[in-house]
């Protein structure tokens, strides 16, 4: 008896010191069992057996969290994430722990096979690409990955032309709404690509297609081998990413140990060749990821003299340490990215063979990026520095053969006022080098914080991000007496005389989640202040802040049951404000040269000619200029019954502030010289202008500049089914498609000089209309993709059906009566019914020019298919066949013509190796 009360007594103190024991902590990494990819917002519950304590948290964007200030004991641990089994499981905690914890899809390992994208579980529309959809797309370049997104749909490459991106909406080849892809971050492994300081351009040049400057990033210079994962955030992203409008592109590139890589693609337009291996050092905890690939590519293989050709080699490394108190993880990468364009005259049918234009871009960067991530901390959770630098060298090379059609003249340098130019040769040949160095540092420093409030526990983010963009080239260079252009308005300027652009940036974000019963708010708020730093005090952005605040959240219900299967519902909601600073070339174009001809005496004898001209420089530089502007809201449905998903957003953006070319004008005075002063017999030299009569004219003369007139209006409708894979037939069927409706207008007044000639005399009023264009452009598309996966013989093949059931064009009325009009003297006067009835103001009326025209293409359907066999899970064999079949009805034009459609099927194959 004696024995079992002190064994009781003993119980009691055991259990009085172990529940009054030093409070522990819970520390754990939720991620995907098959991807091991962290879970962000993963709800996370701990509960006692007595519901005395109760402990919630969401993981962060690494799916890390840290629980602490618990009490010893047993605890009921629940974690739960849409579109994931719910793991529970009893634990004890009588000390600090660390657990990995892998939570299953919910679905089979064969369902988790996905060969598309898959829409991301987050608080905003976002795509998610991963490897197996890339291998299965066979793609040449990173445009190939935009046909899985909503809306989009397979397209031939065009290689020979820059590839730009366009989200959400229908798209314009109109160069004035290039802030579309302008707007759009490209983001790899944190670090965006840089255009602000590319200036390479040939004005009046017919390869004007393959120029990027002021558009954003040419997709044809990123390659797929050498990705892990993309994410293309078509919402609002985090407020960590700013300088954009219309949305973000992270790129994940591969890291840590994998096999020897190997890929062969030919196809109708390319060939393409890829080497990568993945390497671990167990003891040193070091990975190594190299790679290396070449494309070469023919827009037409019949034609040899049009290419272009990119070769990009990267390799990574990643460092490890694992300390006490927390971990530090060191990674850097070295990256060269060179493409090449080259078009060259066909002998047979060129003026002359020695004709040609090169485009050379070659692109060297390093990157550092040092995680310091705390173990056991109740406040500061982590801080993150990521720097890199990239280095350009851009060559634009061009030989034309110009035959001078009448006698020419060229200015000597750059001179303004009145002198003397000299006479173009009948015939010559010009050799035209644009050298761009374009160089871009990025810097960024990001700390995270946990800070708990009763229940809930708040995700803060704090940081800065600085970039510097600077071109260090030469510019445009070419013998002044051998122009590239008869009539050239530009002078040689070289690109390291333009000032710098740099971006200083701040931001706060706040990550929550509140249970509230069995539902669950998830939401995510936060602001960023972006300004341009070095500007003159002219410009309107010079010292000015701009925020840009955003919002998302998530109203998570508790799962329930449809005839006896389970179900999840979410609703998303977000809106955000972003912003886009203009570019080098936009804020210091290049100055403009008017040449006014006073005397052009051209004399048998080449000793007694002479060109006197009258030279004014514009500067057009645009002090007003602000950065563009895009108002994003969105909400969305997120629905899963039986493991068959649904997504659908409904969204709307306002862009009223886009860059685009303005039309502005100017008074120029200048001296008519009269030839009879001139006798030809006396001559002993050129004539002399001392004493020749001449008369003063004054005309007026237009130029442009760059405003923030584009006006960029999308709305919308995204969505998308998954089903299930059907165990029978081993199939996924994948609906997803959009409709856009994008309004493309400019918002600023439009001056318009007229060129009619009445009686000898040139007409030089200049109309002010209150626009000059505007349309509205729709569409409506499903694709259907049906997938097969068979993994007993490694099989996997998938037929889309891609349908366009419409696309429209309303062009919008043009205002063709001014409202004004500048006259000679420079002035403006409004323009009313006794102008219109002028003889020589009423040409600026081109009203008899009014039309309202709306032209809309019917169905049209294609049929694509893939299939892929593996031998082994050593070679890989891929074919693809689009437009396998099609139907595209003939339909008739609004001005009645009979239009017919066809396409030509585009096929290729590939073979990859493992070893």
């Amino acid at each position: 008896m004696l024995r079992t009360w002190i064994s009781i007594f003993c119980s009691l103190i055991t259990v009085t010191v172990f529940a009054t024991g030093k409070p522990v902590s819970l520390q754990a990494r939720i991620v995907d069992r098959d991807t091991h990819q962290g879970l962000e917002f993963t709800s996370v519950s701990l509960r006692d057996s007595l519901n005395k304590n109760d402990y919630f948290v969401l993981t962060d964007e690494n799916g890390q969290f840290q629980m602490k200030g618990i009490t010893p004991g047993n605890y009921r641990l629940s974690i739960s994430y849409l579109g994931y089994r719910k793991k529970e499981e009893t634990i004890r905690l009588d000390k600090d722990i660390f657990l990995e914890i892998r939570l299953e899809p919910d679905q089979s390992t064969l369902d988790a096979v996905v060969v598309t994208a898959s829409e991301s579980k987050k608080m905003t529309a976002s795509s998610r690409i991963d490897l197996k959809a890339m291998e299965h797309l066979q793609p040449s370049s990173f445009t190939d990955l935009l046909e899985l997104l909503p809306g989009g749909m397979s397209k031939d490459p065009k290689l020979n032309q820059a590839n730009l991106i366009k989200l959400r909406e229908v798209g314009s080849s109109d160069s004035k709404y290039d802030i579309s892809s302008l707007g759009t971050s490209f983001v790899v492994d944190g670090v965006p690509l840089a255009t602000a300081a590319e200036m390479q351009y040939l004005s009046g040049n017919g390869s004007m297609a393959q120029m990027t400057a002021g558009k954003g990033v040419d997709m044809r210079t990123i390659p797929t081998d050498h990705i892990e994962s993309v994410e293309i955030v078509r919402g609002v992203p985090s407020v960590e990413y700013g300088d954009l409008t219309s949305g973000l592109v992270q790129i994940n590139r591969k890291k840590g140990k994998s096999p020897w890589e190997a890929r062969f693609k030919a196809d109708g337009f390319s060939k393409l060749i890829y080497l990568g291996k993945g390497f671990r050092i167990e003891d040193k905890a070091l990975d190594i990821n190299a790679g290396i690939d070449f494309l070469n590519a023919q827009q037409d293989p019949r034609d040899p003299y049009v290419n272009y050709k990119r070769l990009t080699a990267s390799i990574r490394t990643g460092k490890l340490y694992n300390k006490d108190g927390y971990n530090l993880k060191w990674s850097t990468s070295l990256d060269y990215t060179g493409s090449f364009d080259n078009e060259k005259s066909d002998p047979e049918i060129s003026i002359s063979p020695d004709d040609y234009f090169k485009s050379n871009y070659n692109k060297t960067g390093l990157s550092n990026k040092l995680e310091w991530e705390m173990k056991d901390s109740r406040f500061f959770k982590s801080l993150m520095i990521n720097g890199s630098v990239n280095y350009q060298v851009d060559r634009l090379e061009q030989r034309q053969f110009i035959q001078v059609n009448r006698a020419s003249f060229i200015p000597e340098g750059d001179l303004t006022g009145e002198h003397d130019a000299i006479f173009l040769p009948g015939k010559y040949t010009a050799d035209l080098l644009v050298d761009g160095k374009p160089l871009d540092i990025f810097l960024k420093a990001m700390g995270r914080f946990n800070l708990k409030t009763g229940n809930i526990l708040n995700d803060i983010k704090l940081g800065s991000d600085w970039k510097f963009d600077k071109n260090y080239g030469d510019g445009q260079v070419y013998d002044p007496s051998r122009p590239p252009m008869q009539q050239i308005k530009s002078r040689p300027r070289a690109y390291k005389d333009i000032p710098a652009g740099q971006i200083l940036s701040f931001f706060a974000e706040d990550a929550v989640g509140i249970p509230i019963g069995r539902h669950l708010l998830k939401a995510l708020g936060g602001i960023r202040t972006q300004s341009l730093l070095g500007l003159e005090p002219e410009f309107k952005m010079s010292n000015r802040i701009y925020f840009d605040p955003r919002f998302n959240a998530q109203w998570v219900f508790p799962g329930f049951h449809i005839f006896g299967k389970k179900a999840e519902l979410a609703l998303n909601g977000a809106i955000g404000w972003h912003t886009k600073f203009p570019v080098l070339l936009q804020l210091y174009p290049d100055p403009l040269y008017y040449d006014y001809v006073q005397l052009n005496y051209y004399h048998t004898n080449p000793e007694y000619r002479r060109v006197n001209i009258m030279t004014y420089r514009n500067d057009r530089n645009n002090y007003g200029l602000t950065p563009a502007r895009n108002k994003k809201w969105e909400v969305g449905l997120d629905f899963t019954v039986n493991q068959n998903r649904v997504n659908i957003t409904y969204f709307r953006e306002s862009l009223s502030s886009g860059f685009r070319p303005q039309t502005l004008w100017n008074q120029y005075t200048y001296k008519k010289y009269d030839y009879s002063g001139i006798d030809p017999g006396s001559l002993t030299g050129p004539p002399s202008l001392e004493y020749l009569p001449y008369k003063t004219d004054t005309i007026l003369q237009t130029y442009g500049s760059t405003n923030n007139g584009t006006e960029l209006l999308k709305e919308g409708i995204e969505y998308q089914f998954a089903s299930r894979r059907i165990p029978a037939l081993k199939t996924r069927i994948t609906i997803n498609g959009a409709w856009f409706k994008t309004t493309y207008r400019n918002s600023f007044p439009i001056a318009k000089q007229t060129s009619m000639v009445i009686q000898g005399k040139e007409l030089h009023y200049i109309g002010i209309y209150a626009s000059d264009e505007g349309y509205v452009k729709e569409q409506f598309n499903t694709n259907c993709l049906f997938d097969t996966y068979i993994p007993e013989i490694g099989f996997e093949f998938s037929t889309s059906v891609q349908c366009m059931w419409f696309t429209s064009n309303q062009q919008k009325q043009k205002p063709q009566i001014p409202f004004a009009y500048v006259d000679t003297d420079g002035k403006i006067y409004p323009y009313t019914e006794t102008e219109m009835k002028d003889p020589e103001l009423q040409w600026l009326n081109l009203s008899q020019n009014t039309y309202l025209l709306e032209d809309r293409v019917p169905l049209a359907l294609q049929v694509n298919f893939k299939a892929s066999k593996d031998f082994r899970n050593k070679i890989r064999l891929s074919v693809f066949v689009n437009n396998l079949l099609d139907y595209l009805p003939d339909y008739t034009s609004t001005n009645g013509a009979l239009i017919r459609r066809y396409v030509n099927p585009y096929f290729g194959m590939e073979i990859n190796f493992k070893l």
